[in-house]
């Protein structure tokens, strides 16, 4: 099949050739060979052979005047088998770029070369394939990039393409065309090229989103089937439906094959070109349902944006109900964007069906200000200069009126730069209440250049070490935990419900939380029982809970200004299975309700040291769950415990909401001191009120 021969026939081209690797691809136009005989510079690998493969040059009924190939399957071949025509060759030159790779691709019956009927009618396993693979020193067999284009099963010149960013410590790589099950498969105009787009990918808008194009039984128009990784497709067909559809005209089902996948995945899923909706937030929106065969068998609906040269932005929703289901993604679409991708993906056996696909710029609300946000910048930094009061700042910028959408990154740079604790806390609200309107043109902040993404690997690497020995490095320690909690009852305005004091401890890994006094009055009460929205931080575990290997997924989202220190932004997403994140609602007393939930959010990296300075953890809450939403953020900065620095929380706030009710705590950590028996701790109020922190949305 075709995991073993791109994975051993590279490894061992040049030594079965006898020859030392060239520096480039050979003989693409095929231009240079022996009619009826393999073309110069490509080979069809030894176990290929040895089944019945072979290659012919041949000078008529190609797709270009110079030459062409076809690679031939046995007279005997099976459904399943396979074989392929490839070549390998040094990439020195082509290490850190983007490459184009394509082919034009055609298939022919064995029984009847003359006559190109449809090979194999309805044989899934009958297709070519264009693909290419790179050899990485020190890594083991199957974690080797193989990169595969989309199946094709037309016998008409079809033109296949695929664009790959060369690690920089590849060392080779192998091209070639994959021939699946009975066919045999013509191949012309293979192109090999540095570029620096990607938006030959992609239509201009996306089709068919209706389903209605295409007869029943057959893939829908404009859709295709892809490998999640290759060749995990093999088998997985998708085809139109009109009938049992949510919008009751047409549909479209992706199956898994009858023998079974169990690990293997597959998409049906479109692509477009990214320029219509650059600068803009897109939602999209469409109905799904799945019938899984077995419990570890799943279903998404997903977006994925494509930015040349940097980590692709993806975002999804699982699918677990046999009824139809509405899911929605929002996204938003960077300058660089160069494409988008979106679709459905089953990962085993089942069935999933998708209906009424819309995909557009989200609708923006009107403004109904006309302050922008150089005008409050150029406010808040005069405030800063001028030494003016934190409170007098804070109620300047409660009377703006945005015209414009006020972006986490200004709050971070001006709260860097000096800014107070009410007037962060202002900003956060003009945030949330500009949010959707147009974006600022030109933001006044400089940043380094967005890292590439051997550096990014690098910078959450790094993260994800220091996270790893966290827990174990820190000391046993007592601290006063302040929580200030504030309620909005039926959106009438936040009123201070109360503040509590908490001695928090930390020994033997572990955190234990006891309140000491509410609103300044000593009090016996355990943690639990206080009411109101609690945070019980576990913090040293939620870094673990982030960084344990495979966990999540980060994708690169800006460099921003955190205390005075540079520092690297990344989206995460950590799915269900591998989720630590548990909510708990206890209404009055009823019975407590605890349920684990997916999350997503933001960390902040200091790219120097790996050290992570902020969390932002979002919950991805269900729809039959009673808390609505949960937004923690958490503030990492050094504290002295028993003479030695510590990267210790030294902040947080948790908002979250419930039908009738929204929850803000803001919670500040001070008075760290090295736990040894009974130390004691002063629990005065301070003077200052906690400095909120900015809790993101995606």
């Amino acid at each position: 099949m075709l995991t073993r021969y791109i994975l051993v026939a590279s490894l061992v081209a040049a030594a079965a050739w006898g020859q030392a690797l060239t520096s480039e691809p050979r003989n693409l136009d095929f231009r240079d060979g022996a009619t009826g005989q393999i073309p110069s510079g490509w080979f069809v690998p030894q176990a290929a052979r040895n089944a019945g493969y072979s290659a012919e040059l041949r000078r008529k009924n190609c797709k270009s005047s110079a030459g062409c190939v076809v690679l031939v399957s046995p007279a005997n071949v099976q459904s399943r088998d396979s074989g392929t025509l490839m070549q390998t060759f040094n990439v020195d030159t082509y290490r850190g770029k983007m490459i184009r790779l394509g082919a034009s691709l055609r298939l022919e019956s064995p029984a009847s070369p003359v006559s190109p009927a449809s090979p194999a009618s309805g044989d899934p396993f009958s297709f070519a394939q264009l693909w290419l693979r790179v050899d990485r020193p020190n890594r083991p067999v199957n974690d080797l990039a193989n990169i595969a284009a989309q199946e094709l099963r037309s016998t008409e010149w079809r033109r296949r393409e695929l664009v790959y960013e060369v690690p920089s410590d590849a060392t080779s790589m192998s091209i070639g065309v994959l021939a699946s099950g009975t066919v045999n498969v013509w191949i012309d105009e293979v192109s090999f090229e540095v570029t620096t787009s990607l938006t030959w990918v992609a239509p201009l808008e996306p089709r068919n989103l209706d389903f209605r194009e295409g007869p029943a039984g057959k893939t829908p128009p404009a859709w295709y089937v892809n490998p999640v990784t290759m060749p995990q497709a093999a088998g997985y067909q998708a085809e139109s439906v009109k009938s049992g559809c949510k919008s009751g005209v047409a549909c479209a089902v992706l199956m898994s094959p009858a023998n079974r996948v169990r690990g293997r995945s597959a998409s049906l899923q479109q692509a477009i070109g990214a320029a219509a909706f650059r600068g803009t937030t897109v939602h999209l929106n469409a109905w799904v349902r799945t019938h899984a065969s077995a419990v570890e068998d799943e279903a998404r609906f997903w977006l994925r944006v494509r930015t040349l040269g940097h980590s692709d932005a993806f975002d999804y929703r699982d699918v677990k109900s046999k009824d139809w289901t509405h899911c929605e993604i929002v996204s938003k679409i960077g300058p660089e964007a160069e494409s988008i991708e979106f679709g459905i993906t089953l990962i085993g056996e089942g069935r999933v069906w998708i209906d009424e696909v819309s995909l557009g710029p989200a609708e923006r609300p009107v403004p109904t200000g006309s302050d922008t946000i150089k005008e409050l910048i150029t406010m808040v930094r005069g405030a800063i200069a001028g030494r003016q009061s934190d409170d007098q700042t804070a109620k300047a910028l409660s009377k703006l009126k945005l015209a414009e959408s006020l972006e986490d990154r200004t709050v971070e740079e001006l709260e860097s730069e000096g800014a107070g604790p009410r007037s962060v806390a202002a900003m956060l609200e003009l945030r949330d209440a500009s949010a959707g309107l147009p974006p600022a043109s030109r933001l006044p902040f400089s940043s380094p250049p967005r890292p590439t993404i051997e550096e990014q690997r690098k910078v959450v690497n790094d993260a994800a070490h220091a996270a790893s020995g966290y827990q174990a490095g820190l000391p046993d320690f007592i601290c006063t935990q302040q929580a200030r909690r504030l309620e909005n009852h039926n959106e009438n305005g936040w009123k201070q419900k109360d503040v509590i004091e908490i001695q928090l401890s930390y020994f033997d890994g572990n955190e234990h939380y006891k309140p000491v006094s509410i609103n300044r009055k000593p009090t016996n009460a355990t943690y639990e029982s206080v009411g109101g929205a609690i945070y019980k931080g576990e913090f040293g575990s939620m870094l673990v809970g982030i960084f344990e290997p495979k966990m999540a997924q980060f994708v690169f989202d800006h460099w921003t200004t955190l205390r005075k220190r540079a520092a690297q932004v990344y989206f995460y997403k950590i799915a269900l299975p591998n989720s630590q994140l548990q909510l708990a609602y206890s209404p009055g007393l009823a019975l407590l309700e605890s349920k684990t939930m997916a999350q997503h959010g933001f960390v902040y990296i200091d790219p120097h040291s790996g050290g992570v300075l902020r969390v932002v953890q979002i919950a991805d809450i269900p729809d039959d769950f009673p808390i609505r939403s949960s937004i923690m953020t958490l503030d990492y900065d050094f504290s002295d415990v028993g003479g030695r620095q510590y990267l210790l929380p030294s902040r947080a706030e948790l908002r979250m909401s419930a039908p009738g009710v929204q929850n803000r705590n803001e919670i500040t950590f001070r008075e760290y001191k090295k736990f040894a028996g009974e130390a004691k701790i002063s629990f005065d109020e301070p003077s200052e009120k906690p400095e909120p922190a900015s809790p993101r949305k995606k």
